[in-house]
């Protein structure tokens, strides 16, 4: 009997083949898609890397420039506190103040910045002065702070003020008349004041109990004491300059030099004019040819006597009645010997909530 081997179905020895091909197929698209999907993600976490960079560059950057314009504004405090003198210019561009510093009185180099300082302030309240800084460089930044200067602020028009009565003048001296037309203001009544040979030409008057308390408050406005350390904080010390503040321990009598030194015609700068302060137990002989532009101040009156060729542009103020006075002497007005534009170095107070980075 003859039987035959059944015949393997042709099927069954490719479908292992196809299965194997589809999987692979599978397998080849989902790493494609998640090859995609990495691209994708790398390529965002890069860009965000990048973001994130550039980010910390900007703020490494604007760190910079603020702490530039920082410095800028601390070196402006400094300044203003030692040794500052300012020139005003009506700007009304940035209210509510309608005066600027001119030119920017302070431009430095901090780092890789350029620090640019002006100061603002309005003319009726001149004590308070907004400093405004900014730095420029690879980013820009800007500090403001609003301070208190205390100003001097009284009035040095004429170019003689005295504390007391006047008596005893001789001599060929002579008074001009300052921009308002006074000559001499006086605490003392009218019939108090015989001006002798100083009596000033016509339109240059006397006023007569024009103020009460000392001169040294009616010129100034802040204490002795805080003039004092003023002064002392200059670069030259109480004697250095502009302010030039002597007691008797360091007076020179008679006085000899001239103020400021080595100037010899009007100056034009207002930063140039001086404060020349005697605080002591007489009044020195001002003498010898000597010319000074500004203010000159003695805190005690009496024997003047002696004031040989003496010269001063400005105002000659004397806390105390005056019972002699000789000698040529003339004294005239300096319309630029006004203290507030002279000097506007002072103890200085930051203004509570002023400050502000915008």
């Amino acid at each position: 009997m003859i039987t035959s081997t059944p015949e393997i179905p042709k099927t069954g020895m490719r479908e292992p083949v196809l299965l194997t091909r589809q999987r692979g197929a599978a397998v080849l698209a989902l790493s494609v898609i998640m090859l995609f999907l990495i691209t994708i993600v790398t390529f965002y976490a890069n860009k965000g890397a990048v973001l994130e960079q550039k980010i910390s560059t900007n703020q490494l950057q604007y760190l910079q420039a603020y702490e530039a314009a920082q410095g800028g504004m601390d070196y402006a405090l400094a300044w203003l506190a030692t040794s500052g003198s300012v020139a005003w210019t009506n700007d009304t561009s940035y209210p509510p103040y309608n005066q600027r510093s001119t030119p920017a009185p302070l431009t430095q180099m901090i780092g890789n910045y350029t620090s640019t300082v002006t100061l603002w302030r309005n003319s009726s309240r001149t004590n308070i002065v907004e400093i405004d800084s900014v730095s420029a460089g690879d980013a820009t930044a800007t500090v403001r702070q609003a301070v208190n200067l205390s100003l001097f602020t009284g009035n040095t028009s004429a170019p003689l003020t005295v504390n007391g009565c006047i008596s005893g003048v001789l001599g060929s001296g002579s008074i001009t008349g300052g921009a308002s037309g006074v000559g001499v203001v006086d605490s003392a009544a009218a019939g108090c004041i015989a001006l002798g040979t100083l009596t000033p030409p016509p339109g240059a008057g006397v006023v007569a109990g024009a103020f009460a308390g000392t001169a040294w408050d009616n010129t100034f406005g802040i204490s002795k004491t805080a003039m004092y350390a003023l002064a002392s904080n200059q670069a030259g010390g109480a004697t250095g300059g502009p302010i030039y503040y002597y007691t008797d321990a360091t007076v020179t009598n008679p006085w000899h030099a001239s103020l400021p030194a080595g100037v010899s015609t009007p100056p034009l700068q207002t930063d140039q004019r001086v404060i020349l302060i005697f605080d002591t137990t007489t009044c020195p002989k001002i003498n010898g040819g000597v010319t000074i532009y500004g203010t000159v101040y003695c805190s005690a009156g009496g024997d003047l006597s002696g004031t040989g060729g003496g010269n001063i542009y400005g105002s000659f103020i004397v806390d105390g009645p005056i019972t002699k006075y000789t000698g040529n002497g003339n004294l005239n007005p300096d319309p630029y010997a006004n203290i507030t534009t002279l000097y506007t170095g002072s103890p200085i107070s930051k203004i509570t909530g002023s400050w502000r980075d915008f």
